[in-house]
């Protein structure tokens, strides 16, 4: 895990594959509508990455509205979607990359489930997964859907950070342990280079880091003047030691 790259500066799992470089979920529908994002840990497991649409096989284009990024944070053209989830013989659409549901349980926040709102209550197929209508709708759909539910409301910003950034420190600690440990003792002595190299790099960057390297520059320009004035005043002491020579004129 590492800090996000834009001014927000969040402690984030979240990696994109394309700029290499760490992103929240505030960044990631402005800055990276279009990206692979993963987590860190995928991307140092297997950096490569397929920039296309799923269900189309075409290219995903940066500020295009077709892009709809999931709760998975998987993308593809919102088009697509609708023809995907739309046909009579899927009862509960999913992910065609990683297999997760389109349609989560419980509460969602954020800018990524926001956006998932205003599409979802823009097209047809979601009515017949609202749990409002399922009750009032005869359909051969499996009981187990009934469990799947979206429910956006009541949600504060405030909230969702914090509980985001609980949830990103304790995947940090599952991932590592399960994850990170095993793929760094195969990896090459070029990857754990590079590995250990980055995360150097994000701890410079850091607050802390900033404030200790304040502090440092403090502590040598003080030392610089102390030594500097030590020695002007050694010179002058020496200079009343030495005693001058005797002239004696010559008659």
């Amino acid at each position: 895990m590492g800090l996000c790259s834009c001014p927000k500066r969040k402690p984030t799992p979240m990696f994109c594959f394309i700029h290499r470089v760490n992103v929240c979920d505030y960044c990631i529908l402005s800055d990276h509508n279009a990206c692979i994002v993963k987590s860190y840990t995928n991307w140092l497991d297997d950096p490569e990455y397929d920039a296309t649409c799923r269900f189309c096989q075409q290219e995903l284009i940066k500020d295009d509205e077709r892009n709809i990024r999931l709760l998975c944070y998987d993308v593809f053209h919102w088009n697509c979607l609708e023809m995907y989830a739309s046909k009579p013989d899927v009862n509960l659409p999913m992910c065609p990359t990683c297999g997760d549901l389109v349609i989560r349980h419980g509460k969602m926040g954020g800018p990524v489930a926001d956006a998932l709102e205003s599409r979802f209550k823009s097209s047809s197929w979601f009515s017949k997964y609202n749990p409002e209508n399922l009750n009032c709708r005869d359909q051969s759909i499996p009981k187990s859907t009934n469990d799947f539910s979206v429910d956006f409301s009541n949600r504060e910003s405030t909230h969702y950070e914090k509980s985001h950034t609980r949830q990103a420190i304790t995947h940090l600690i599952n991932d590592w342990q399960d994850k990170t440990i095993p793929i760094f003792e195969k990896w090459s002595i070029r990857k754990r280079i590079y590995y250990l190299r980055y995360t150097i790099k994000n701890f410079i960057k850091s607050k802390r880091m900033r404030c200790l390297r304040f502090f440092m520059i403090l502590l040598i320009f003080f030392a610089f003047i102390y030594i500097f004035f030590n020695m002007e005043s050694n010179s002058v002491t020496e200079s009343k030691v030495i005693p001058t020579p005797n002239v004696h004129e010559t008659t």
